[in-house]
């Protein structure tokens, strides 16, 4: 297919795969790079941050699998005001918050990670017409937006030593949903 990318064919009802396995890899993909970037960070408030963030993504993962049944499960997290508590007490315990340009890069990949599933989600959810969908597709886009945003804080935080907690936009967004 010329000039239309995987990720088009998918959503347009191609002949790779249906939507759901296709946002299933996805969050399999963004969980598997939180774990390593947990492995990695020196931080321990960071660590514990994208350990939190390769949960959601697990949880994201099952929602897609039980999609049917997504009325009666969990869906609230406290993801955005943790991060902000975990940092704090990072910086009091003078955890090293500073990375070198390959971890940059890998933080830069959860952002791109996660504008791809905003996409995904959001074409999906214009393109469904069944309300239980509409309801997961907005739910998995909205906490999708929560991430790239935790992550771009975390990015900014840490090539600006000398920016505090207080300073990063964690607490803007929501935390229930």
């Amino acid at each position: 297919m010329p000039g239309i990318n995987r990720t088009d064919a998918i959503l347009k009802g191609g002949l790779f795969m249906k939507i759901h396995d296709y946002a299933m890899e996805r969050e399999e993909a963004a969980k598997k790079h939180y774990e390593k970037l947990s492995e990695c960070a020196k931080s321990t408030g960071i660590k514990k941050i994208f350990a939190a963030l390769a949960e959601e993504e697990q949880k994201h993962f099952e929602f897609l699998k039980n999609a049917e049944k997504i009325e009666g499960m969990q869906k609230k997290t406290d993801l955005l005001e943790n991060a902000e508590k975990l940092l704090v007490s990072s910086v009091k315990n003078n955890d090293e918050f500073l990375c070198n340009s390959e971890t940059l890069k890998a933080y830069q990949k959860a952002v791109e990670m996660e504008n791809e599933s905003i996409r995904i989600y959001e074409k999906a959810l214009a393109d469904t017409n069944d309300s239980v969908e509409k309801d997961l597709f907005r739910f998995l886009a909205d906490q999708e937006i929560k991430h790239k945003y935790l992550v771009e804080n975390i990015i900014e935080f840490v090539t600006k030593p000398d920016r505090t907690v207080e300073n990063a936009e964690f607490a803007r967004f929501e935390t229930e949903n």
